[in-house]
């Protein structure tokens, strides 16, 4: 899979014969599509659907001309909860595959100056207003029915952040750059939180942090996760060994097993 962002103002696209020319070229099962977040409207939400549909009809094509087996696979990282509700929700999902769930950004601190909290913690919730996974993957799946084409995030990055004001992604792979001698960890169910005892925080995923997201995931009933930075890993494969050993069986596709009442 590739993960791509696409421009809305033209229609029809011409993303589409490049987009098939380069995953046929180079061997690639799919696409996952990161909507524009900037300039959510309804007009907007429609082209999006138009768009999945086109191209749905495009990877379909192409597949039958090429004798391939198996389908093109579509995903898409949607914006938040409270743009995307049931008819659009509904429209995307008739075309795509996977609805990626992920809550980076939903707070658009660069305008609203609320801080850089990171982006990734399951339950924990710091104040009213920070959105959380597990709100996000409720909602999606009470919404669509269908909690097996859900991915739930893991990211393989720490974020490193100062005074609620500014912040960076550190690598997994480089987490011991990081120095300093006095740390407060504290284990917030299922995401690690670090504290230096001043002003440096830095969320992060551990193997134990994964574990406990894979064992909601299977709980829950989604259908997967997404990685983001597979290349952030350490040389062991330490992240991605932990995402693998608690790799969920789905017996019913369907079964939701939110209280969506």
């Amino acid at each position: 899979m590739i993960s791509i962002s696409y421009d809305r103002s033209k229609h029809p696209n011409p993303m589409i014969p490049s987009l098939l020319e380069f995953i046929q070229t180079h061997g690639i099962d799919g696409v996952d599509f990161i909507f524009d977040w900037f300039e959510i409207s309804p007009i907007g939400m429609d082209i999006d659907a138009v768009f999945m549909k086109e191209l749905r009809s495009e990877f379909a094509k192409t597949a039958r001309d090429r004798g391939r087996k198996e389908p093109y696979l579509i995903s898409v990282m949607l914006p938040d909860h409270f743009t995307y509700a049931g008819p659009h929700l509904d429209a995307l999902l008739g075309y795509a595959d996977f609805i990626n769930v992920h809550s980076i950004n939903y707070e658009r601190h660069w305008k609203t100056g609320l801080g850089s909290f990171p982006e990734e913690p399951l339950t924990l919730r710091v104040v009213e207003h920070k959105q959380i996974i597990a709100d996000e993957l409720k909602y999606v799946a009470c919404v669509s029915r269908s909690p097996s084409r859900l991915n739930m995030p893991i990211d393989f990055y720490w974020f490193c952040w100062w005074n609620n004001t500014e912040g960076t992604l550190l690598p997994y792979r480089r987490k011991n750059t990081i120095g300093w001698k006095s740390k407060i960890k504290t284990y917030t169910e299922n995401t690690t939180l670090e504290y230096d005892g001043k002003t440096l925080y830095i969320l992060s995923e551990d193997v134990e942090s994964i574990q406990e997201k894979m064992e909601y995931a299977k709980e829950k009933n989604i259908g997967g996760v997404v990685i983001w930075r597979i290349e952030f890993d350490d040389d062991r494969l330490t992240l991605l060994n932990a995402v693998a050993s608690k790799v969920p069986c789905i017996d019913d596709r369907n079964k939701i097993n939110y209280d969506c009442y």
